[in-house]
Order: structure tokens, then C-alpha cells, then sequence
């Protein structure tokens, strides 16, 4: 699963307080329409984008918010977590730029 974060340096993460709005679908990431979903990143003053790549025990997952998540909102990609402590985390990567439908870049 994916989630994209703000951080001054990576050492900022805090593991056991990673979020619990994750998404699974990376090539969601292509579509515009996904993107704007995530206006709220472009306001990170100080801060860089990163994309947290992690595996998650399904025990995690909170199934009935990530279906009513899917079935609400057009492109939803969402899977909700009950717990965001102690998720495998497989990668934290620096991401330079995205851009949404309207062309701006984050």
C-alpha cells in the first residue's frame, strides 16, 4: 500500500503514527482526476513530498470504511486503516513532483 506524506527530512517519520487514509493502487497515481484527491499536499511549506511504500497485515485494515470510501467517492483508491502503528514499512522515496488534472504540480 501507498501513502504520500510531507517530511523536512526523513528522519522526521514517525513510524507508529504513519495515517490511516493509505491508497493500493499505485498506477492510480497517472490519473489527474486521482491526484487533485490530494490538493492538500501542495501546502507543505519547509517540506518535502515523500511516498511511503509499506505492507499491511489485513488485521489492519478497516474493511467496511475503505468499501464505503470506494462506493462514495469517484476514483477512490482509499483503504482505511484501524490501526496505523507498526506497518512494514518497504520504502520512503522523495518524490520531486505530481501533477493534477488542472496541471499544477505539488
Amino acid at each position: 500500500m501507498y501513502r504520500y506524506i510531507t517530511l523536512s527530512s526523513p528522519e522526521e517519520l514517525n513510524k507508529n503514527n504513519l495515517g490511516n487514509s493509505w491508497f493500493s493502487n499505485y498506477e492510480m497515481t497517472n490519473e489527474p482526476n486521482f491526484m487533485q484527491q490530494l490538493s492538500h499536499l501542495k501546502y507543505r511549506e519547509g517540506k518535502d513530498l515523500y511516498l511511503v511504500t509499506a505492507k499491511v497485515p489485513i488485521s489492519k485494515v478497516d474493511i467496511v470504511r475503505s468499501l464505503w470510501q470506494r462506493s462514495c467517492i469517484y476514483l477512490e483508491n482509499e483503504i482505511v486503516l484501524k490501526d496505523d502503528s507498526n506497518i512494514n514499512i518497504i520504502s520512503l522515496d522523495k518524490i520531486n513532483k505530481i501533477r493534477d488534472r488542472s496541471g499544477l504540480n505539488y
